[in-house]
């Protein structure tokens, strides 16, 4: 591997791809930018924009390996990531740089390539396409914040509904409703559960379910014969299924909530 030149009529850094990825050489950066001292430069720099020539090669061939030779650059030198050179160029004396460079050079740039703009000339000398990438970016941005807060909003009912699907038994409505207080952090309580189905029809005053929701995959009823005095006699016991658990899950949550004057 050699690094190449990279010159125009005012420039001239070396470089190269390695592992797929470029690196400039920092002592090379140093002098173009006018840095009196080349490891303070590089000792401002976090630890992922920079690297020892040597480990980047060690990385990549192994560490029995014999390194190649690199032309006109010793192995101890160290070399910038993409990311450190943006870094180092875009560093001012202004309190706030320091943080909007790593917003552009870990943000920015690797999202304006993603878009298809290689942005190393084209950035730096078009505004314009500065300006427009930092559009897109803020659309995608708040895109995805808007998609988290809906993810958040929905964790716990996504969490309680996984933990559903995976069982394959329905459970006792009893104990349902203990696993939604805890999913959900709300107080609901086997008796006020109870209420509440009744109240929104679907149970009856005896606690049994209609026949419609027991159709509709809600609810089911277990047969079970127990000894009396009097001979056997057979009794249900209703089940609340997976499908039940999940469709009136977040209703009943969602009430209760509100009844606390907590926020759904």
């Amino acid at each position: 591997m050699d690094l190449q030149i990279f010159k125009n009529a005012d420039f001239e850094i070396r470089g190269g791809l390695i592992n797929g990825e470029p690196y400039f050489v920092a002592n090379d950066i140093s002098t173009l930018l006018g840095y009196a001292n080349t490891h303070a430069m590089i000792e401002r720099l976090d630890d992922d924009e920079k690297v020892k020539l040597k480990d980047l090669l060690k990385s990549r061939m192994g560490k029995n390996q014999v390194l190649p030779k690199i032309e006109g650059v010793r192995y101890d030198a160290v070399l910038l990531t993409e990311s450190g050179l943006y870094s180092a160029i875009l560093w001012s004396q202004k309190p706030e740089a320091k943080k909007f460079k790593r917003w552009v050079t870990h943000d920015v740039l690797p999202s304006i390539r993603k878009h298809g703009v290689y942005a190393k000339d084209e950035l730096l000398n078009n505004p314009d396409l500065f300006i427009e990438a930092l559009q897109s970016l803020k659309k995608e941005r708040e895109a995805r914040l808007k998609a988290q807060k809906e993810l958040e909003a929905n964790k716990p009912y996504v969490s309680f509904a996984k933990s559903v699907e995976q069982s394959v038994n329905s459970i006792l409505i009893r104990e349902w409703v203990k696993a939604l207080s805890k999913e959900n952090n709300v107080t609901i309580g086997e008796k006020r559960a109870f209420n509440w189905l009744r109240e929104n029809g679907y149970l009856m005053k005896n606690n049994e379910p209609y026949q419609k929701w027991i159709d509709a995959g809600y609810f089911e009823r277990v047969a079970r014969t127990i000894a009396t005095t009097k001979g056997t006699k057979e009794v249900f016991t209703t089940y609340i299924t997976g499908k039940g658990q999940i469709k009136l899950g977040e209703k009943i949550v969602e009430d209760f909530k509100e009844r606390e004057g907590v926020a759904s």
